[in-house]
Formats: structure tokens, sequence, C-alpha cells
């Protein structure tokens, strides 16, 4: 595993402190994404344990939901599938947290996420970021578009898909957000293999002109 360097931008800058710190870190793993296999998994928590006092894992099971019934799938199906593919990344997790030393846990979205007050004001403030602002939602869903538009069935119109696949996005947005509440920290690391746009630029206040120092971003790949 490789930390990504010199990377411009508030979100990185944030990021690089909380490593140099040697702060708390979350590591987001995305249900379906062929990329966290079970050796890559192992790799990656093993690293970010010997890099931040504290590790969260964040697997979006239950944001994925909605990913699916974009995709067509009836909500019993695509709870479903969503729980499967969140328990496979678990199991990978759980499997590698027992053989490290160090303060590294999985959080479970549905118990620990979804009924945590922070999360759910913060929610609230991006569905109206969401409906307020042109750019980042544009962005959102042109971010949600990239992820469907290989993967629909015929029948299913692209607009329509992405107008119930873009709530993946926004409830990751919403913890991330809160994270820094919900954990009880002043400052936190979301990581990554790869850009993450939205985040960025979430981060650098430019949907809102609101800057967040409380947040960062590492890339770990």
């Amino acid at each position: 595993m490789n930390i990504t360097e010199k990377l411009s931008g508030l979100a990185f800058e944030n990021g690089y402190d909380v490593l140099q710190e040697g702060g708390l870190a979350i590591v987001g793993m995305s249900p379906g994404n062929s990329y966290f296999k079970k050796g890559t998994i192992n790799e990656l928590l093993k690293f970010c344990a010997s890099k931040f006092s504290q590790v969260r894992i964040m697997v979006a099971d239950k944001p994925m939901e909605h990913s699916y019934k974009a995709l067509g799938y009836s909500c019993f199906k695509a709870k479903k599938k969503a729980r499967l593919s969140g328990n496979t990344l678990k199991n990978h997790s759980l499997s590698t947290i027992s053989g490290l030393v160090g303060d590294v846990k999985l959080i479970e979205w549905e118990k620990e996420i979804d009924q945590h007050a922070s999360h759910n004001k913060e929610l609230q403030k991006i569905i109206s970021l969401y409906e307020g602002s042109n750019k980042f939602r544009q962005e959102v869903r042109e971010t949600t578009r990239k992820v469907l538009k290989n993967k629909l069935r015929e029948a299913i119109a692209i607009e329509d898909a992405i107008d119930e696949g873009v709530f993946y996005l926004l409830k990751e947005l919403a913890f991330l957000s809160a994270s820094p509440e919900i954990f009880g920290i002043q400052k936190v690391t979301y990581v990554y293999h790869d850009h993450f746009e939205v985040f960025e630029h979430f981060v650098s206040g430019i949907y809102n002109g609101h800057k967040r120092g409380d947040l960062g971003f590492v890339i770990i790949s």
C-alpha cells in the first residue's frame, strides 16, 4: 500500500495533517466494488493501523440499497443484495481486525450511523444543499451516472435511476460531514483508493462557501 502524496486542496491538506498526527481515519468500503478483495482489505487495514491511532471501517451497505433499487431491483431484493455484499466486506474486515493490535473497529451503518442524530441532521443539510446548489446537484448526479450507466436494464431511464441512486452518495457525505461529532473528535480523515471529487469540493466549500477544517482525505492504494 502507498499513500498518494503532494495532492493539493483543503481536503488533502487536512488529511495529511491527520496522518502526521496519527489521528483517526475512516476507511470507506463500497459494496459491489471489485477493488475490495480479501487480500486488498487485509493489506489496507494493516497499513492504516500502522499509520493512525484509530481506524474506523465504514461499509456503506444501507446506502447501497439505493443503488440496487436504481438498477431496477425491488426493495426486498435491493436490501438482500446490499446486505450480502456488505457482509462479505465486513467478514473480510473482521478477519483482519482479529489479528491486529490497535484501535481498529468496524462501524455498523444501520445501528451506529442511521440512528445517530448527528447523521440525520447532516443528511437534511446535504439534501437541502442538493436541492439548492446547481453545482452540487450536477456533480452528485454526474458521479452517480458514471456508477450506474453501464449496469442499467434496458427498460430503465437513466435519469429516473439517478433520482434514486443519488441517495447513496448523499448519505455517505452526510456521514462524513457528521463523523467528527459521531466519533467525538476534532478532526478525521477519510481513506479511499481513488479521488472523490464531490467530497473534495465539499470540504473546500465550493458548493456553499463553508470550508471544513475538520475533514480530511488521504488516498491509499
